[in-house]
Formats: structure tokens, C-alpha cells, sequence
């Protein structure tokens, strides 16, 4: 009788430790699946936060002030002018992160056809911030054809 009282005593003991060891299993299981929904949400407002607030916005150049150094125009058939000046070129980064630009070209047009460009050299703009660069600029008149309003402009005097 009391082996037998050993007996249940130790097959309870050995079924408690099953349980026991059953439920140490369920309880990591429950775990881990709270850790993968945790990274699975986390993952979500990441891709939602990074594609609504920090998307990728081209930077703004802009030219700022320019000083003529050389001013030439004329008025008789054919119209022309010729202008050397300093422009100051700021690069408006709106981005969170820094952006680098190569060396780069800016067109200066009069009624769609082209008087000059400026070259830019490479460079850095940092988060959020506006570069700030002088550049050379020379426009002329060669590439106008004859019959614009250019004559009626440089007649009024705005160019004086």
C-alpha cells in the first residue's frame, strides 16, 4: 500500500511537472508572438512616418541678389546687351539629411531663349539649412533673334 501511494504520489509529481513545463511553453510562446506583433507594428509606423513626414523633397535653388559689375546695351537695329555680374545662389535643403549636388548649371532665358548660364561648383547643403555661393555670370544678347521686344524694352529704358 504504500508503494502504491509512492506510485500515485510520484505520477502526480510527474504529471504536475508536465504541466508545469506545458504551461512555461505557452507562456514564451505568448511571448514571442507579443514581440512579433510589437516589431510588426513598430516596422509599420516606421514605413508610414518615413513615407508621409520623411519623404524626399528636391532642393530649391534660388538666386538671391545679384550685383552688375559691366552693363552694355544697346538700342539700334539689331538690339543688343551684354551684362557681367556676381549673382549669389543659396540652395534651400528642406530635408532632414544633408544633400550633396554635383557641379551644376543654371540658365538664365529672356522670352525662352537663352543669354547665359552660371556655372555651379559641387557642394554639401546640411539638413534643413540654405547654401549660400557667389557665382559668375555673363549674358548677352547674341542668341535673340531680331524681331523680339527686346528693342522696345532697351527703347523704354529698363535696362538703364
Amino acid at each position: 500500500m504504500a508503494d502504491q501511494s509512492y506510485q500515485q504520489k510520484k505520477t502526480e509529481m510527474e504529471s504536475a511537472a508536465e504541466v508545469s513545463k506545458e504551461l512555461k511553453r505557452k507562456k514564451r510562446m505568448k511571448w514571442i508572438v507579443y514581440a512579433l506583433a510589437f516589431a510588426i507594428f513598430q516596422t509599420i509606423v516606421i514605413l508610414v512616418f518615413s513615407l508621409t513626414v520623411m519623404r524626399f523633397k528636391n532642393p530649391k535653388f534660388r538666386v538671391h541678389s545679384i550685383t552688375v559689375q559691366d552693363l552694355t546695351a544697346s538700342a539700334p537695329n539689331p538690339p543688343s546687351f551684354s551684362i557681367k555680374l556676381n549673382a549669389q545662389v543659396a540652395v534651400k535643403n528642406t530635408n532632414f539629411g544633408h544633400f550633396k549636388f554635383q557641379n551644376t548649371t543654371i540658365s538664365f532665358d529672356y522670352g525662352g531663349v537663352g543669354v547665359g548660364d552660371a556655372l555651379v561648383a559641387k557642394g554639401r547643403s546640411k539638413a534643413r539649412s540654405t547654401k549660400k555661393m557667389n557665382v559668375a555670370v555673363e549674358l548677352n544678347s547674341s542668341n535673340i533673334p531680331n524681331n523680339s521686344s527686346l528693342q522696345v524694352i532697351l527703347n523704354q529704358g529698363y535696362w538703364k
